[in-house]
């Protein structure tokens, strides 16, 4: 019975070839959608998985308050609190402290080798996380001082092929560090990334880290609980070690810290960078994907309904030979099943084609399906099952519904209720397709807003030098001055950072204030000012020839808003002694679109008298001559120190990549879901244009023009996408303000937007209609007559 039921499938696919490859293309395009978005979700969803002790693994994370107002929440602190909580609270088994991530320098053989993702870390790393090492012993290479792991790409860039075991690496070329492992790349599914890790041990055998309570917030402290022990009974013990440790001292300034546990599995989703944001846009691409597999699935049943006509002579024969009802249920579900198994099949081809480039549209590390693995599969056949059935379901039951007698004496087996219900498909079909072409275009909009925003400072023709060691720092007046002296650059500026992701802060006690406020602070030299276009609205700059004794600030426009002075110039601020404000800077973006400008302290006196980059203002018009000459003078004044460059506007990009990717990927799925819904018109049009032809030759013969029969033909339709423009206006109004909420500047919703998406849908759809309707309206009327 299935091969008959398959045989016939096949017979319906060759009789109506045109029908059936577009409704193919349709569905194949939508689940090739699907497919790849499941795998960007599965990714996110993935992180962290591979640890055998996950569930019992926990982050500590701080919340700062102050004087009952909540100053936010950091995993970063000082360095003494895992191994304390350790110390001091049963149910703990395990800790393990990392570092922030650093850069440095190491030489072997007198060649340096820059090293990003650098992490100090406790001898317990690889006893609580599942990192696999492929030379070394996991107990012992972070035990001693001074030692370091390699990963296996660092491992072969420097050493080559030979066993780095044993070989010593010298940071700055002058510190010797001895290789103790190399370690397997951390997976593109975690959290926690590094390209080198350093005992933490060595943080103690070198002054000036300050690794008390009151050293700097530098660390990253995980904890691993005993089976039994639930995380809710640990954090309640935790008020009374944090009074014990460090609240006490901090009560009489009105700070509260406050430690939490987050779940180890939950902390990509839930608590790292920009959660909020990678949550928003997985919602937003599976929303995308249901509507879009919504679209295609649409077309399926309307195409099957639309073929009822030509098909209902078929079934009433079947019926009048005996065929069950339920049989023929079963003959136009195999059919969906075979179309969605078909469409399924060229999807994985599909999927596999173009995987690379969808990587490189998100810039994700997304990896390949594989259908020997079981949830990959379950996945495949689900989407088989739930789409075939949801689609074939409806035209099962409606081409299954027709008498027999009726269908035998050529009465009309169509109604309008039939009619109403195909139009209500297109209806949703285009209300998605427009809303998402709609959406897409104000995200490019917003994004380019920001891209092309004006910070307050110049951007596009700085050129930035990381002094990454301390040779290169000692030597930083020297370099800035033979730079100076190059004909193309305008100007340099030396800083302990760049303005784009937002500069450390301190707490500041402002005259008039007896309690200190956090503030954004940055060391510069007296050319910060000239080289970033920034311009004075009150006071002076820093004089050209800056002594130790200098101690004066500059401040911006937010700070004196918020300190709410009379004048600003002249008054002090305390940290470290007394700094009086000389000058007022007009407000900048320092950090991110998001946030608006927060108050800013500038100072000339930088941490140990160490600025951390050169800033190159620069004529664009011969970068690499430019470039050349800089790294003639990089390699007279600081040989052994090669020269590592970046240009600003770049950076400041990059930045935003997630939502540039965001857009790219939102503009991709629009685009493919205006496809699907074109074709389901085509091809529903095309099978209104064929049951109606005789009524078109009649048409023309009682005088009708070709105009006429096209109007006639295709005014439903551009009524019925009329009314999907309109909802699609509220639902992306609704929406795209949503979206909006979280940049600190954002455009303006246009309505012109709106009339011109709209009536860019209407051409559509009415080029669509034409195209596929002129054909029978120029066909001589005589053959129209003889149809059949």
């Amino acid at each position: 019975m299935l091969r008959n039921y398959i045989r016939f499938a096949f017979r319906n696919f060759r009789k109506y070839k045109f029908h059936s490859f577009v409704n193919i293309l349709g569905l194949t395009i939508g689940i090739t959608a699907v497919i790849l978005i499941s795998l960007f979700i599965k990714f996110h969803y993935s992180f962290d998985n591979f640890h055998d002790n996950l569930d019992n693994i926990y982050r500590v994370s701080i919340e700062s308050e102050r004087n009952g107002e909540s100053r936010g929440n950091s995993p970063v602190f000082v360095a003494p609190l895992a191994e304390a909580m350790y110390n001091d609270i049963p149910g703990i088994t395990d800790y393990c402290r990392v570092s922030t991530p650093r850069s440095s320098y190491f030489y072997s053989d007198n060649i340096p080798y820059k090293i990003s993702g650098i992490c100090f870390a406790d001898s317990t790393l690889f006893n609580m996380f599942s990192f696999d090492l492929y030379e070394g012993y996991n107990k012992t290479a972070l035990a001693n001082p001074f030692s370091i792991v390699l990963t296996e790409t660092e491992s072969e860039r420097i050493f080559g092929n030979v066993n780095p075991l044993g070989k010593t690496l010298l940071l700055d070329n002058k510190t010797p560090y001895t290789v103790t492992a190399v370690a397997k790349d951390a997976p593109a599914n975690s959290h926690l990334e590094f390209n080198a890790l350093i005992s933490f041990s060595t943080l103690y055998s070198e002054p000036g880290h300050y690794m008390d309570w009151n050293g700097g917030n530098q660390y990253i402290h995980y904890v691993t609980l005993a089976n039994s022990v639930n995380p809710d009974e640990i954090e309640a013990k935790l008020p009374e070690f944090m009074w014990k440790y460090i609240n006490k001292d901090l009560a009489d300034i009105g700070i509260k810290l406050t430690p939490e546990l987050q779940s180890f599995a939950d902390i990509h989703l839930k608590y790292a960078d920009n959660p909020a944001e990678l949550m928003t846009n997985i919602k937003i691409f599976s929303v995308v994907a249901l509507l879009i597999l919504i679209i295609a699935s649409a077309n399926f049943i309307n195409f099957s309904t639309a073929k009822s006509v030509k098909r209902s002579g078929e079934i009433g024969i079947r019926k009048v030979l005996g065929a069950h009802r339920t049989k023929l249920v079963y003959q136009v579900l195999t059919e969906s099943l075979l179309v969605t198994t078909l469409a399924v099949m060229l999807s994985l081809i599909l999927v596999e084609l173009v995987l690379p480039a969808y990587r490189n549209l998100l810039g994700e590390q997304i990896p390949s399906y594989n259908l020997f693995n079981t949830s990959y599969l379950a996945g495949i056949i689900s989407i088989i099952f739930i789409t075939g059935i949801l689609a074939g379901f409806y035209p099962a039951i409606h081409l299954t519904r027709f008498e027999p007698v009726k269908v035998l004496h050529g009465t009309s087996v169509t109604g309008k209720s039939k009619t109403i219900f195909r139009n209500t498909l297109i209806v949703v079909q285009y209300t998605i397709a427009i809303a998402l072409i709609l959406t897409t275009t104000f995200v490019i909009q917003q994004l380019n807003l920001i891209e092309h925003h004006d910070t307050g400072f110049n951007k596009n023709d700085i050129l930035v030098l990381n002094l990454s060691t301390t040779e290169l720092q000692d030597n930083s007046t020297l370099l800035k001055a033979q730079i100076s002296n190059l004909p193309s650059v305008k100007s340099v500026a030396a800083a302990s950072d760049i303005p784009y992701k937002g500069f450390t802060s301190n707490g500041y006690f402002p005259e008039g204030y007896s309690e200190p406020v956090m503030i954004n602070v940055v060391d510069v030299d007296a050319d910060f000012l000239n080289t970033f276009d920034l311009s004075l609205v009150e006071g002076r700059n820093f004089p050209d020839n800056i002594g130790s004794s200098t101690t004066d600030y500059i401040v911006n426009e937010a700070f004196a808003r918020t300190m709410d002075w009379q004048r600003t110039v002249g008054k002090s601020v305390e940290r470290n002694g007394n700094h009086i404000i000389r000058g007022v800077v007009k407000d900048f973006n320092f950090a991110s679109l998001y946030n608006e400008i927060k108050p800013l302290i500038i100072t000339s006196r930088p941490y140990r008298n160490r600025f951390d980059y050169l800033a190159v203002k620069m004529n664009m018009s011969n970068v690499s001559r430019t470039l050349n000459n800089i790294e003639r003078i990089w390699s007279a004044s600081a040989p052994n120190n090669p020269l590592e460059y970046w240009f600003l506007d770049d950076a400041f990009n990059q930045t935003y990549k997630d939502q540039v990717n965001f857009r790219k990927g939102f503009s991709v799925l629009s685009i493919l879901a205006l496809v699907i819904a074109v074709l389901g018109l085509i091809g529903l049009t095309s099978f209104t244009t064929e049951q109606r032809i005789k009524e078109i030759g009649i048409r023309k013969i009682l005088g009708a023009s070709v105009f006429d029969v096209v109007k006639n033909l295709s005014k439903t339709y551009i009524y019925i996408v009329s009314i999907a423009i309109a909802i699609a206006w509220t639902a992306s109004y609704y929406f795209v303000s949503m979206w909006l909420e979280q940049f600190a500047y954002r455009i303006d919703q246009s309505y012109l937007i709106y009339l011109l998406t709209g009536l860019t849908a209407l051409i559509i759809a009415a080029a669509t209609t034409t195209a596929v309707v002129l054909k029978a309206a120029n066909a001589n009327p005589v053959d129209a007559l003889k149809y059949e």
